[in-house]
């Protein structure tokens, strides 16, 4: 036989139960049969069957409870079994400088969105930051903070070794960062934003607005980010949920 026909035959029993639930055969909230009859049916061992049944339920197509047996999960649960992963810190973290800009005062704004989930009555500071590989510019971006926590991260910032302000964040107030927000759009660079990215006029950005919160789900932190997406490389992986 042709290896490349080959296939194990744990593999082939995997494949078999998936087409069962995707072709209607094991209708959905209905029970599938039990261990041992699969075993009979496909002539495999128990420990083969228990670990195509587990691929199927980390998967979503399944649930299983003891006592009560396995049974087919509702379609929209699956489609909604899965995570994403945002994957952008930089390969070299090193090499990377961050240099504040500018250091401004300012009111909550309610009609930006970005500011929703602080409270109305706060102060807040802005930061206006680079972020560059020795001297290509990779990011702009302004940072919102309140003003108490602004305070600490600034005076508690490290030149050459802290690169997210986030994470200073953390280390000031003890409070860890447990959602990033993020919507991400395309535009334009024009004015201070081409001068400092280094860009021509009219060159394409990637703009990314965030929202950090902490562990109590209050808002801590904000920042509007400019990317050039020549020098940025974004990776989002979407995985089973387990």
């Amino acid at each position: 036989m042709d290896p490349k026909y080959f296939q194990p035959l744990s593999k082939k029993i995997l494949e078999s139960l998936r087409s069962n639930i995707l072709q209607g055969k094991w209708k959905t909230g209905n029970a599938i049969p039990t261990e041992l009859q699969l075993c009979e049916q496909y002539s495999a061992s128990r420990s083969t069957i228990r670990k195509a049944l587990k691929i199927l339920t980390d998967e979503g197509y399944l649930a299983r409870k003891a006592g009560k047996g396995t049974w087919v999960t509702d379609k929209p649960d699956r489609e909604e079994s899965f995570r994403y992963k945002y994957l952008s810190d930089y390969p070299f973290p090193e090499q990377i400088k961050i240099d504040f800009l500018q250091i401004d005062n300012l009111a909550h704004n309610s009609s930006d969105n970005l500011f929703n989930g602080f409270p109305s009555d706060e102060m807040f500071v802005r930061i206006k930051a680079l972020r560059s590989l020795k001297e290509t510019p990779l990011a702009y971006t302004e940072i919102y903070l309140t003003e108490t926590h602004a305070e600490k991260v600034l005076e508690s910032f490290k030149k050459g070794s802290d690169i997210y302000v986030y994470k200073v964040l953390e280390r000031v107030t003890g409070a860890r960062i447990k959602e990033i927000h993020e919507v991400f759009s395309a535009i334009l660079a024009v004015g201070e934003l081409a001068n400092r990215l280094k860009v021509m006029d009219g060159s394409p950005l990637i703009a990314i607005n965030r929202q950090f919160l902490d562990e109590n789900n209050n808002q801590v932190q904000a920042t509007r980010v400019y990317l050039r997406p020549d020098v940025n490389l974004i990776k989002i992986v979407r995985e089973v949920a387990v």
